[in-house]
């Protein structure tokens, strides 16, 4: 998956701890329909603890393409322009 990142949106890890990998994004997707893709990828690598409820996908698809912080809700992950720091709980 790290290495689709990678072709498809300039991905690369820069940090990678026991229960994090952080990677600065060159090109996050441009649109919806990348962004859902993308965030169905990021459930499977990283399931968020809402995953499965209504409006999770385009809730973390949004956080991908504009970054912020929702306050936890998109899970694992934290999301900056162009960063990307997926974590997994013990």
């Amino acid at each position: 998956m790290l290495r689709s990142w990678e072709e498809r949106f300039g991905a690369v890890v820069v940090e990678l701890t026991q229960s994090t990998i952080t990677l600065i994004v060159g090109a996050p997707p441009a649109d919806e329909r990348n962004a859902l893709l993308l965030a169905a990828e990021h459930h499977a690598f990283s399931p968020p603890e809402d995953a499965g409820t209504a409006g999770s996908l385009r809730r973390l698809a949004r956080l991908l393409r504009a970054g912020g912080d929702d306050g936890g809700a998109a899970g694992p992950i934290s999301l900056a322009p162009g960063i990307w720091e997926i974590g997994w709980s013990d």
